[in-house]
């Protein structure tokens, strides 16, 4: 009897240890709009470059003949995203590597609505030749 208790034991032991394996793809890091809407209302600039560079690691730089830099394709997939994500919020390029700093930065207009007032902010993102772009 002793035996077949320990059997058991470590029979559950062993079982509750087993991890299936995982085979479902993860889902794109949501945007939680509503605090972004919010830190950009208050222009909590570090709680804005923490959402802008995590969605910025999804766009690793490609090489495009016709874009030195790089990231004119990211600059836009990430204003898509944001756009899609949050209808509250509009993003816009205003200009693509358009400050000459090292490296070039772009420059991003958001648009909001904060109780029937129309508030635009803008960010910088930089785009580094041969590193994921990132916030200024």
């Amino acid at each position: 009897m002793k035996y077949l208790s320990l059997l058991v034991t470590g029979v559950l032991f062993l079982t509750g240890c087993y991890e299936e394996e995982n085979n479902e793809v993860p889902e794109q890091s949501s945007i939680s709009c509503l605090e972004l809407e919010e830190d950009f209302i208050i222009m909590d600039r570090d709680a804005i470059k923490i959402v802008i560079d995590s969605l910025c690691q999804q766009y690793p730089p490609l090489s495009i003949e016709d874009d030195p830099l790089v990231h004119e394709n990211n600059t836009t997939g990430l204003i898509e995203e944001l756009n899609e994500n949050c209808e509250n919020l509009t993003y816009m390029l205003r200009c693509y590597a358009c400050l000459e700093s090292y490296p070039p930065q772009s420059i991003i207009d958001v648009e909001l609505d904060s109780v029937g007032i129309v508030i635009t902010r803008f960010f910088r993102v930089r785009v580094p030749e041969n590193d994921f772009m990132y916030m200024n």
